[in-house]
């Protein structure tokens, strides 16, 4: 009796920490896919591919994997790394590249005034103006 009560405790503690460990990875991968979900916009990356390359890393090293762009319909978040030939794989880099997002008028400004400032003082209007058409607006 003692033997099949310790047995049934000893049963229970491997199902709590076996069953703790998978809450725990399920948690480490929504994690993970939260971030990367931050990096897409309507089936599009956002991100700098920098960022992108590193996410897929460390959602390839904690044993998950994004799925084919190809199987996707090439709609992000997936990766061109796992395609199968070298066509392909071109294609799918070439299609995924980060879309780049056109800040607001008011970004668009911060950003440039943040630029102008950095230079000299003969030079900051014009700069400014350069920084802005090159941001889109004129």
């Amino acid at each position: 009796m003692k033997k099949l009560l310790s047995l049934v405790v000893v049963s229970l503690l491997w199902c709590t920490y076996s069953s703790a460990a998978l809450l725990r990875a399920t948690t480490e991968k929504e994690i993970i896919y939260k971030d990367i979900e931050e990096c897409t916009k309507d089936g599009y990356w956002i991100c700098s591919i920098e960022k992108i390359t590193q996410l897929e890393k460390v959602f390839l090293n904690k044993g998950y994997y994004l799925s084919h762009c190809s199987y996707v319909d090439y709609k992000a978040p997936c990766s061109c790394e796992r395609e199968t030939s070298s066509i392909k794989k071109k294609y799918c880099e070439f299609r995924m590249k980060p879309k780049k997002i056109k800040k607001t008028r008011m970004e668009a400004a911060d950003y440039c005034s943040n630029l102008s400032n950095r230079k000299n003082k003969e030079v900051r209007n014009e700069y400014y103006k350069s920084c802005m058409q090159d941001q889109g607006y004129r």
